[in-house]
């Protein structure tokens, strides 16, 4: 197993490399930059600013580095030689494994270092309340009253960026599936390479329009875009389960309906 996954690394590795250093390094420059426009009253909201354009970009970031791959195996039936050494099954899993292993640590490597910038390397920001407590007349913090889990995202903003970090990798691994599930069976490589970028564009705008904005999957990736009374931990929940289910739709489609084979005949 270890020996295919290396040889499936060896493949891909300069495109994944290039493309975590590429969202690496962008994450440093907005977290130093982008915030300085805006008037915050914690660090790590520099964090949630400059980790937005990642949610919105998020499907082409893990798929267009690796979904490639099986689709030109495919073509070229480079993929018909691998059967006599290795089971079908097994190879297509190792394929998945380096898909969805590519999202996962793209996604979290670029968001933990974008906490730790925000909250080691960046100046201090001059916290800026915005809201009079009713009570006492004095300047109040808007995010422990309006921020999900504020407690711990003002308290303890590494603890709150580490757990976020880990989730939106999983985020990205799920989204990075899609994408190699429409490589395993479609003939046109501009639809794997941006079909789940098209699907999330989609989905936000149908769920949008039936007003449940909190089942979005850009909600479970940054829960801060709407208001933390339309949303709930669960809630969050949602919108990678319904895009777990359009995957399972997508391999029923192809493989059972359409009658599609991964290995060309």
């Amino acid at each position: 197993m270890w020996k295919i996954l290396l040889l499936e690394w060896k493949k891909l590795w300069k495109s994944i490399v290039l493309i975590h250093f590429i969202c690496i390094c962008g994450m440093v420059i907005l977290t130093l930059t982008l915030y300085q426009s805006y008037a915050l009253e914690y660090d790590i909201e520099a964090w949630e600013l400059s980790s937005s354009i990642y949610g919105f970009l998020l499907p082409l970031l893990v798929v267009i580095p690796t979904c490639w791959l099986l689709y030109y195996e495919r073509k070229q039936k480079f993929i018909l030689y691998t059967v006599p050494r290795i089971s079908k099954r097994k190879y297509l899993f190792v394929k998945w494994v380096i898909v969805a292993g590519n999202g996962f640590s793209l996604m979290f490597l670029t968001m933990i270092v974008g906490v730790i910038v925000a909250l080691y390397i960046k100046p201090d920001i001059i916290p800026y309340l915005p809201m009079v407590d009713s009570e006492t007349g004095e300047l109040t913090s808007q995010v422990k009253v309006f921020h999900l889990w504020p407690e711990l995202f003002t308290e303890q903003p590494l603890l709150y960026g580490f757990i976020f970090s880990i989730w939106r990798g999983f985020l990205a691994s799920i989204i990075a599936t899609m994408g190699f599930v429409l490589s395993m069976y479609s003939r046109n490589i501009f639809i794997i390479l941006t079909g789940p970028f098209i699907y999330k564009i989609l989905e936000n705008y149908l769920l949008s329009i039936l007003q449940v904005p909190q089942y979005r999957f850009v909600t479970a990736f940054a829960p801060e875009t709407i208001s933390l009374v339309g949303i709930h931990p669960v809630s969050l929940l949602v919108g990678p389960f319904i895009a777990i289910l359009f995957i399972l739709c997508l391999y029923i489609y192809f493989a059972k309906y359409k009658k599609q084979t991964v290995y060309p005949t």
